[in-house]
């Protein structure tokens, strides 16, 4: 007779999610892990595989709720220049007051693996495909709309955005500076000005 499992699965890869997030891949443990969500190695391993398993299904878990909510934002928003400085005022917000630096787990696994892995590059690469996606028809309707300049592509404006976005987070993972923070959002947000 099988033991049934004495633990909620969601719950543990949103534990491990946020542990992976945090330390990174590399520094983070087997047994770091099993005793931080509290479940045996073997259960671990029967529910989600080896070490690397569990890091993609928490990379699906990542992209699948917290980039599907950007997503959402910028394909329902009524105004593409709101929605994209609210989008850099989140970063900022959070790269000063949040309690634990966690930074954007993508940007976080990108630093990390690049295209070593070729599993999680791939996660990766469909994350930013999306995301390119999703921008560019948003930048191509607000241009439409003269919300947006005309000057650049939405495809070049699509990459600015993204590349903006990382370089923010990544500089608000060390300077704590919020003019420093808000400078660098306004100048990008000038570039979209119509």
């Amino acid at each position: 007779m099988s033991r049934t499992k004495e633990f909620e699965p969601n719950i543990v890869l949103d534990k491990a999610m946020h542990l992976f997030w945090y330390r990174g891949y590399n520094a983070t443990s087997m047994q770091e892990l099993v005793n931080h969500l509290g479940i045996s190695r073997s259960s671990l391993y029967e529910s989600f595989g080896d070490k690397k398993e569990l890091y993609v299904n928490c990379l699906r878990k990542y992209r699948n709720e917290y980039t599907e909510q950007m997503l959402q934002k910028l394909q329902n928003t009524e105004s593409l220049p709101l929605t994209l400085e609210k989008i850099l005022k989140y970063i900022i917000e959070d790269s000063l007051h949040a309690k634990q630096q966690l930074g954007c787990f993508m940007i976080n696994a990108t630093l990390e693996f690049g295209g070593e892995e070729k599993e999680i590059a791939k996660i990766i690469e469909e994350n930013n495909n999306s995301m390119l996606s999703t921008l560019i028809t948003s930048i191509q309707n607000a241009q439409l709309k003269k919300q947006i300049n005309t000057r650049y592509s939405a495809e070049a404006l699509s990459h600015f955005f993204m590349n903006a976005i990382s370089g923010l987070r990544i500089l608000g993972s060390t300077c704590k500076d919020e003019k420093t923070l808000e400078e660098s959002a306004k100048i990008t947000l000038e570039v979209f000005k119509s």
